[in-house]
C-alpha cells in the first residue's frame, strides 16, 4: 500500500556555512520518509513547540540535554505524521486555498484577532504565518483521512445490528416482546349521543388503518390525548399482555 519506507537517522549534511575560522552546521537530515525529508531544524522546532512545559525554565546544557532526550519520541511522531499525510494524498485528498483561508479566518474570529494580532501571537510561538498555514493545512488533511479511514468504517447499519441481535438473541433474553400501539377513545357511557359519535370515530379510524394509512397520523387525526406519542406504547413482554390482546 505504501512505498518502501527508508528512514535514515542522523545523516546527510544538507548545508554548511563556512568561514575562514570554522564550519557551522546549519541543518541536517534526520529522516527520509519515502519522498519526504525531515530535517533537524524541523524536528527541533517541533520539540520546542510541543514540549514547551517540559523545557520551561531550562537553559544551556540542561535544555539541550532535555531536547536530546525527546528527539526519538518526537521523530517517531513526525514520521507517523508524514506517512499519514502521504496516505491522504494517495487517496486523492487535498486542501484548497479557500479551505485554508476559511480555517485561519475561523481562528481569528474565535479569538477576536486581527491579522497583526495573529502575526504577533505566532511570532511569540516561534512561527511564521507560512509555517502556521502549513500546520493548518496538515491538520485539515489529517481530519479528512481520519474521516475516510475511520469514521466511515465504524458506522453500524441497522441490518448489521439486527443480524448481530439475531445471532446473539440468547444473551439478551429469550422472552418474546411485541410492540404495542393503541387508539384510545373515551366517551361518557351516560351520554348516548357522545357514545354514538365516539364509536363512529373509532370505526372510521379502524377503516383508515386497515387501508394502510400511517397509524401515528390516524392517531393524531382522531385522538388528541395520543398525539405526543402517536399511540406508541413501545415494546412490552408478550406474556404480560391480556389474553384478548395476545389473541389479536
Amino acid at each position: 500500500m505504501r512505498k518502501l519506507i527508508s528512514v535514515l537517522i542522523q545523516c546527510s549534511i544538507i548545508a554548511v556555512c563556512c568561514s575562514s575560522h570554522a564550519a557551522v552546521l546549519l541543518d541536517r537530515v534526520v529522516a527520509v520518509v519515502n519522498d519526504d525529508v525531515i530535517t533537524w531544524s524541523e524536528l527541533r522546532k517541533n520539540i520546542e513547540l510541543d514540549a514547551g512545559e517540559q523545557l520551561k525554565g531550562l537553559e544551556g546544557e540542561a535544555r539541550e540535554k532535555k531536547i536530546s532526550e525527546l528527539e526519538k519520541v518526537f521523530l517517531e511522531g513526525l514520521i507517523d505524521l508524514k506517512l499519514q499525510l502521504q496516505q491522504a494524498r494517495m487517496n486523492g485528498f487535498d486542501v484548497r486555498d479557500s479551505e485554508l483561508d476559511s480555517a485561519v479566518a475561523d481562528i481569528k474570529r474565535k479569538y477576536n484577532l486581527t491579522d497583526n494580532d495573529l502575526a504577533k501571537t505566532l511570532e511569540k510561538e516561534g512561527l511564521t504565518m507560512e509555517e502556521y498555514r502549513t500546520q493548518m493545512q496538515e491538520q485539515i488533511l489529517l481530519a479528512k483521512i481520519v474521516n475516510y479511514e475511520i469514521r466511515d468504517k465504524i458506522l453500524v447499519k441497522d441490518k448489521e445490528i439486527q443480524e448481530y441481535y439475531s445471532a446473539n438473541e440468547k444473551e439478551y433474553g429469550t422472552e418474546k416482546k411485541v410492540r404495542i400501539r393503541q387508539l384510545l377513545f373515551a366517551a361518557n357511557r351516560d351520554d348516548a349521543g357522545q357514545k354514538t359519535e365516539t364509536e363512529a370515530m373509532a370505526e372510521e379510524a379502524i377503516k383508515r388503518i386497515d387501508k394502510g394509512e400511517d397509524f401515528a397520523k390516524v392517531t393524531d387525526m382522531f385522538v388528541e390525548e395520543n398525539k405526543a406519542s402517536g399511540g406508541d406504547l413501545g415494546y412490552v413482554s408478550f406474556g404480560g399482555l391480556l389474553k384478548e390482546i395476545q389473541d389479536a
